[in-house]
C-alpha cells in the first residue's frame, strides 16, 4: 500500500513539507477549485460524493510506525485535495481520528479548513503546537459572491467566528487568500481578521482567466499588511510582482 503521509511537490511544497489528504473528493463545490484538473476528474465527479479514502487508516499507522524512532517528527499539513472539515466529517470524523493518530505518534498539524466552526469541535484535541488556517475569499459583506462561488461552504463571517474562537483558545491562526479572487475583499479580509489571526498567505487565481493587475494587486496587500505588522508569506507565482 502507498504511503499518505507524504512529501508535497510542486506549488503545494509551499504549504507544507509534509501531508496527507483523509477524504477523496470535496463537498465544498467550489467553483476555482484546482484539484479536479490535478486528479483528472470532472468538477461534478469530485464535488459529488466524498468519503474516506479507501484503507486510509491502515496507511496512516503504518506511516506512523515508520518514524517511531526518528527523535523529530514534522508537521503535517491537513490537506491538499479535500477539505478536512467538510460536511461528511460531522458523521465520519475522520479529520478528529487523524489528529489524534498523528499526536499519538509525536506529529503536529498543520490544517486548512473553510470550516474553522467545526475545527473548534477538536479543541480538546488540538495545541499550540498546531496551526489552523482559513481560506478566505470575500469579506463577510460580500457574502452572496461566496454563496455564488462556494455552494456548500460556510459563509464568510462564520469562518472569521470560528477562526477567532480557536485564537481565543490559544491555537496558532493562520488566513489562505488564495485564490484572490478581488483584491478589494482581500483587502477588506485582512482588516476584519487582523485581531485574531497569526499569519497570512498570499496566492494568485490560477487555471481560470482574471483581469486582476497582478503586480498592483501583490504589492498593495504586502503594503497592508506591513502597515498594519502582519507576518505574511507569497506564494512563488505572486512573488515576481514585489
Amino acid at each position: 500500500m502507498n504511503s499518505v503521509i507524504y512529501k508535497p511537490k510542486g506549488k503545494a511544497a509551499e504549504y507544507g513539507d509534509w501531508a496527507t489528504n483523509i477524504y477523496s473528493g470535496c463537498e465544498h463545490n467550489c467553483s476555482y477549485c484546482y484539484v479536479p484538473g490535478v486528479l483528472h476528474k470532472s468538477p461534478q465527479e469530485f464535488h459529488e460524493v466524498a468519503r474516506v479514502r479507501k484503507d486510509y487508516f491502515e496507511r496512516l499507522e503504518r506511516d506512523i510506525k515508520r518514524w517511531q524512532d526518528r527523535d523529530t517528527k514534522p508537521q503535517v499539513f491537513l490537506c491538499f485535495t479535500c477539505d478536512p472539515y467538510q460536511p461528511i466529517e460531522r458523521v465520519e470524523q475522520a479529520t478528529r481520528k487523524t489528529i489524534k493518530m498523528l499526536h499519538d505518534g509525536g506529529f503536529t498539524v498543520n490544517i486548512l479548513t473553510k470550516n474553522p466552526m467545526l475545527a473548534v469541535r477538536d479543541l480538546d484535541l488540538l495545541t499550540k503546537k498546531d496551526k489552523v488556517g482559513t481560506t478566505l475569499t470575500y469579506s463577510s459583506e460580500n457574502w452572496e459572491r461566496s454563496l455564488e462561488e462556494e455552494p456548500n461552504a460556510p459563509l464568510p463571517h462564520e469562518r472569521e467566528i470560528g477562526i477567532a474562537e480557536l485564537w481565543y483558545h490559544g491555537i496558532p491562526t493562520w488566513v489562505s487568500l488564495e485564490p484572490i479572487l478581488s483584491v478589494q475583499d482581500a483587502a477588506k479580509i485582512i482588516e476584519e481578521t487582523r485581531p485574531y489571526v497569526k499569519t497570512y498567505k498570499l496566492g494568485k487565481l490560477n487555471y481560470r482567466k482574471s483581469d486582476i493587475n497582478w503586480a498592483r494587486a501583490t504589492n498593495e496587500l504586502v503594503s497592508l499588511l506591513e502597515r498594519l505588522e502582519k507576518p505574511y508569506m507569497v506564494k512563488e507565482d505572486l512573488q515576481k510582482y514585489i
